[in-house]
């Protein structure tokens, strides 16, 4: 499954690279494909969240929240959308606010280069990337269907923070990219840094979200945080020792929760 993954990702990042290299698909175009991609990833990844938690009904769903029991009756919150919305809220924010740099930086360069194609918008370059895109993200999801009902809540969510950290590094790619831009005059500059960091980012994204389980605390810390601290004194080092420990158990007892499973009404 992880090299099937690799696959896709790789084919999804030679869309734009092969219309830029083979099709003179412009900077602009480029742009706003990745614009897109970030939308159709948010809808893949929410139907994800959906699927999962149909079939499992892990508890993480309902944001750790457990079914009560009242006079025999057992009570199901009803907020079982509670992480799905805690994704939506950050990637719908981010890609929002994407599309207005986006829309700007495209304007821009109409306006410095009119007469030159690779710096113009194509309705019909879009519409073939965007349809080529869907059809690899359709692949992608298709093939996460069949294993979700197997998938814990810290699987699902190692994979949905991957895919909110796309959209932050998107926007870093785009900062460092209009920099290249500035300084070159060439939009080989700007396709050069957005194609190789979001590459990177989606095969790293791809090949450690395969993993079952992330712990965001280790059970020990690590060894230069512990020589730092020590450097304050015994007595500062057992505080942040207990400290730790005491935030590793809470987290350990939160991934307990999220992975018990809802009862169906």
């Amino acid at each position: 499954m992880r090299w099937l993954k690799l696959l896709l990702v790789l084919a999804l990042n030679a869309i734009p690279f092969y219309g830029a290299l083979r099709l003179g698909w412009s900077v602009s175009t480029i742009l706003a494909l990745y614009w897109v991609e970030n939308v159709m990833v948010i809808v893949a990844t929410s139907a994800r969240i959906v699927l999962h938690r149909r079939l499992t009904r892990k508890c993480g769903h309902w944001g750790g929240v457990q079914p009560q029991v009242e006079d025999g009756v057992i009570w199901i919150p009803p907020n079982g959308n509670a992480f799905l919305r805690e994704y939506l809220g950050l990637s719908v924010l981010f890609t929002l606010a994407h599309a207005i740099f986006v829309v700007a930086i495209v304007f821009g360069m109409h306006q410095k280069h009119p007469d030159q194609s690779q710096w113009q918008f194509s309705l019909e370059q879009f519409r073939n990337g965007a349809a080529a895109m869907a059809a690899v993200l359709a692949a992608d999801l298709i093939a996460d269907a069949g294993t979700l009902g197997r998938r814990s809540f810290a699987w699902l969510k190692v994979h949905v923070d991957r895919r909110s950290a796309r959209v932050l590094i998107l926007h870093i790619a785009l900062i460092f990219g209009m920099f290249a831009i500035v300084t070159t005059d060439s939009p080989l500059a700007l396709l050069g840094v957005l194609i190789g960091l979001k590459t990177l980012v989606d095969l790293s994204a791809s090949w450690y979200g395969e993993r079952e389980y992330m712990d965001d605390l280790p059970p020990e810390p690590p060894r230069w945080a512990s020589r730092l601290v020590a450097a304050g004194g015994e007595r500062t080092r057992d505080k942040f020792l207990e400290t730790w420990q005491r935030d590793y158990a809470r987290q350990q007892e939160t991934a307990r929760r999220n992975e018990q499973v809802m009862p169906r009404p």
